[in-house]
């Protein structure tokens, strides 16, 4: 009599999701009373770590964009 089917593997972990970005650098200040533009948006966030076990893990998520910089300061007048 045949013996039974092996058991298939454990699932497969699931990367870890990346890192946010680093925030944007904050506008430059406006000129005669101007508002300032607005901040340069921020670096894209690192890619997650790569899953362990099983067969082949899954990829990392990508990591999240970096938030928008600070508008610059109003100007003097």
């Amino acid at each position: 009599m045949a013996g039974e089917p092996g058991r298939d593997g454990q699932a497969v972990a699931i990367g870890r999701k990346g890192e946010p970005g680093d925030a944007g650098a904050p506008g430059a200040p406006g000129l005669n009373g101007a508002v300032g533009d607005a901040g340069l948006p921020g670096a894209p966030g690192l890619s997650g770590a790569q899953g362990s076990a099983g067969r082949d893990g899954y990829p990392g998520a990508r990591g999240e964009r970096g938030l928008s910089g600070i508008p610059g300061k109003p100007g003097r007048q």
